[in-house]
């Protein structure tokens, strides 16, 4: 019983990859120079600049997947599988900013950090926290 597979070689022309990485460079440039730019003030939205990185990262991976990996030429099962593992990722990053954002509202003593809750005594010795003091002091 023989089994063969209908695997098609693709051999990418290489100004494709001349293209693609041109294109990941100007890209980068686009990235440098857009963290110079205060977006924050133009738009009184204070993670834009963030968004605007991440948005041009994305595109960047996007075409190192796409062609380096070769992605767009392949099986689409593996681009599924990659893109399943983003999905799962993405909502595992979601629910966790949920979670740090909104924490205060059903506790509010959960809403500031631990060191800023809790006296230093109780994080170390009494002895080692009034030594610390005295080194201060001197």
């Amino acid at each position: 019983m023989s089994h063969t597979s209908e695997h098609k070689n693709h051999i990418t022309p290489l100004w494709v990859y001349y293209a693609v990485g041109t294109s990941l460079l100007f890209l980068t440039m686009i990235t440098v120079a857009a963290s110079y730019i205060p977006f924050s003030q133009f738009t009184g939205i204070g993670s834009l600049n963030f968004a605007v990185a991440m948005i041009i990262a994305i595109i960047k991976a996007t075409l190192v997947a796409l062609f380096f990996m070769h992605l767009a030429y392949d099986n689409k099962f593996y681009l599924f599988s990659l893109l399943a593992g983003i999905l799962c990722l993405l909502i595992f990053i979601v629910v966790t900013m949920f979670d740090t954002q909104y924490r205060g509202l059903i506790n509010p003593e959960e809403k500031t950090p631990i060191i800023q809750q809790t006296a230093p005594e109780q994080f170390v010795g009494k002895k080692h926290h009034e030594a610390s003091q005295e080194d201060t002091h001197h």
